[in-house]
């Protein structure tokens, strides 16, 4: 014959009604949204040189992303993180490659001579740029 068991009601000394709720599944959640706003946040790119760029009063946002060339104080000019000349126009057209358009922002410190950022604006557009814009600090008053 069998031996059937009647099941416990629970209601005996060693029975436990507590209610456990599992942690694990919810730390995995919190760890892929982490993950998550951590990819898809868009961090403000600092420039490659210490710059301290002009204010302006107005201002207009770029739609999409350019290519960012950053000139300092003393003029050397820098395209993204690497020292780049005015001449090397090869260098900024291998950097539109991955890019819809071929926009350029320029960082440029509030010290550097007009002549020095007409010739790097002058070199881009030589380059093939479509835009070449001038990045400046929004003044608020």
């Amino acid at each position: 014959m069998s031996s059937l068991r009647p099941l416990r009601s629970g209601q005996g000394a060693g029975s436990s009604d507590e209610a456990r709720v599992d942690m694990a599944p919810l730390i995995d959640v919190v760890f892929l949204l982490l993950i998550f706003y951590v990819v898809a946040a868009t961090f403000v790119q600092p420039t490659a040189v210490p710059i301290h760029r002009p204010s302006v009063s107005q201002s207009t946002p770029l739609p999409e992303r350019p290519v960012i060339i950053t000139i300092a104080a003393d003029g050397s000019a820098w395209l993204g993180d690497d020292p780049w000349r005015a001449s090397d126009a090869a260098a900024l057209r291998l950097a539109f490659l991955d890019r819809q358009h071929q926009r350029v922002l320029i960082h440029s410190d509030a010290q550097v001579p007009t002549g020095r950022l007409v010739e790097i604006i002058d070199a881009c557009r030589s380059a093939g740029a479509s835009s070449v814009d001038i990045a400046a600090d929004q003044d608020v008053r």
